[in-house]
Order: structure tokens, then C-alpha cells, then sequence
């Protein structure tokens, strides 16, 4: 016989909002935002067709039903949470699930992972790979997801991690053997190269620019920004490059920039927990990548000193 049961989210909303008898305080136990512990408060009353709480003079009140569904939810929890302790093995209680882009994970984040394992030789760690920003509902499937949005994408609680600033890399052959690329006007010469994923590179770069005569939707589409770097590396055009992940190509020699001029992007990667809960180890995780973040960043602004910045333009 099928159970016929509330949201699951719904019910750990409650919970935990029944607990604290605060939307905000419930919000951040569960990493997400207060918004969010709202909209699953309204499903599940919409759900069981009653109210579950009130608020007085500023205050938030759980009804009498609301107290004694939510204590009820408690025990199940707790009894979960025992049950799954008792599952879990050793093995599985070391290992750390990180989500994030395929080109974040292979050009910054593995990169530092050595130094990491160092500090944690017993640590395992499972790297995967998501193009969406997760939602609550799939916010299980990870300890962290790092994607790069706005930071309004998503229902679960977010940080800015790292920025991602703009510019055109080319490989030193092109730039000495081709066409001339004097003015950005001179990239109608060339083949623009383009991530699939970040078609909008290119276009936010030549606005920011003010280069109106240059087409910024043609070119070449290659399926991740990794292999459009790598294109440019092979010299089969020029590329829109987010700064963070090529300067290390651009100290080597391995690419150079025509024009030293950065664009500033709205959109920044921004460390998201998911709904598991709060360990020691994802609190240790997560301050050694700002800290890497943050060393990262300085690094690139004193390389980049002398390069024009500009904010964007859309």
C-alpha cells in the first residue's frame, strides 16, 4: 500500500521552523534562505488544508496541531538520523561530495586539491560534475555545489566564492603570425572562439568594450570553456576567457591577451551548501577554498594591475 505522505522538505521545513519558531533561524540549519522556508511552510498548509502557524505582535506562533505534528516529526528525524549513523561505514563517513562545473573542477580546483590532501591525507573526496544550480529538492545530492550565477538561482543558501572576470586569450602564434590584433575592431579578422555553455562571454565582453562592429555570436562553439581554451591554445581562433581559470597560461606563455583590457561580469561562482547537515568537515572545507579563493584573487589583481578594468555593461 502506497503512503500517502506530506513533502519531505515540508516536513523538515516545519521541523525545524517549530523548533526555532523562526523562519530565518530555521533557514539556516537547513542552508537555504528564509524565502524558501517559507514557500514549504504554504505547501504543506496547502497540503494539509490547515494553518500551521501565526504571527503575533511581530512574533512567530506555532498552533497547537503545528506543535504537536512538529515534536512528532522530531522523534522520525532523530529515529532517521540514528538509523542512518548505524548504516553509514566508516568509508562513507570520510568522503566529501563536491559538485561543480567541469571547468572549475579541472582548471582551478583540482589544481589544489594536492596541497588539500596533505592537510587531509584520510579525507576521501567525490568530485562531480553539475551544469544547473541545484534546488532544494536536489540539494541532498552534494555537500557543496560551486556554480557560477548571480546568486538568486537557487533556494539553498549561497556565498560569492570567486569572481569571473573577462578577457580574450589567444595562443602567442596567432598573435605574432595572423592577421593584425591591434584594436578589437581586428577580431573581425579572427575566429571567435565560444564556450556552448557561456554563449553570452563574447557579447558581455564586446559591450563592455564598446566594440559595436564586431559580430560576438559568431565563431566556433565548443561544449565547455576548457576545451575553448584549449582551442586557443592549438591556435584555432581567439577566446573569451574567464581570468581566474587561463592566467595560469598567461604567466606560462602558454596564451597571451591582445588587448589588456578585463570586463567585469555580473555573475561570480558562489559556493552553495547542500541540505546535508553541518559536519566539522565541510566546515573545514569550506574555509580552506575561501581562503584559496581569496589568495587567488589577490594573486591576479597584482598581475593584472596594469589591465584595464571595465564593469559591465549588461
Amino acid at each position: 500500500m502506497a503512503r500517502r505522505l506530506p513533502p519531505l522538505n515540508a516536513l523538515r521545513a516545519l521541523e525545524a521552523a517549530g523548533r526555532h519558531l523562526s523562519f530565518t533561524q530555521a533557514a539556516n540549519e537547513l542552508n537555504v534562505t528564509p524565502g524558501a522556508v517559507s514557500r514549504q511552510i504554504k505547501l504543506l498548509e496547502e497540503t494539509l488544508g490547515l494553518q500551521l502557524f501565526e504571527r503575533k505582535a511581530g512574533a512567530l506562533e506555532a498552533t497547537p496541531r503545528c506543535r504537536d505534528y512538529a515534536q512528532v516529526l522530531s522523534d522520525v528525524f532523530s529515529r532517521i538520523e540514528t538509523a542512518t549513523n548505524r548504516l553509514t561505514d566508516v568509508d562513507r563517513d570520510r568522503e566529501l561530495c563536491i559538485s561543480a562545473s567541469v571547468t572549475f573542477t579541472l582548471l582551478w580546483l583540482v589544481p589544489r586539491m594536492t596541497a588539500f590532501h596533505e592537510r587531509h591525507p584520510e579525507w576521501q573526496l567525490r568530485l562531480t560534475a553539475a551544469v544547473p544550480p541545484p534546488r532544494l529538492n536536489d540539494g541532498g545530492k552534494a555537500d557543496v555545489f560551486i556554480q557560477l550565477n548571480a546568486g538568486t538561482e537557487t533556494d539553498l543558501s549561497c556565498e560569492r566564492l570567486l569572481g569571473n572576470d573577462l578577457i580574450p586569450v589567444c595562443s602567442p602564434a596567432l598573435l605574432e603570425s595572423g592577421p593584425p590584433l591591434v584594436t578589437p575592431a581586428d577580431l573581425n579578422r579572427h575566429r571567435l572562439l565560444h564556450s556552448l555553455l557561456r554563449p553570452m562571454h563574447w557579447p558581455h565582453w564586446l559591450a563592455a568594450a564598446g566594440v559595436t562592429e564586431v559580430d560576438g555570436e559568431a565563431g566556433h562553439f565548443h561544449g565547455t570553456s576548457a576545451l575553448c581554451y584549449q582551442a586557443a591554445i592549438e591556435g584555432l581562433g581567439v577566446a573569451i576567457a574567464q581570468l581566474n581559470f587561463v592566467v595560469d597560461d598567461l604567466v606560462s606563455g602558454r596564451l597571451v591577451t591582445p588587448f589588456r583590457v578585463i570586463a567585469e561580469d555580473r555573475e561570480a561562482f558562489h559556493f552553495i551548501r547542500g541540505t546535508k547537515p553541518r559536519t566539522a568537515k565541510l566546515d573545514q572545507f569550506e574555509a580552506w577554498i575561501f581562503e584559496e579563493a581569496a589568495r587567488h584573487e589577490a594573486w591576479v589583481r597584482s598581475l593584472t594591475a596594469d589591465y584595464q578594468r571595465l564593469p559591465p555593461a549588461c
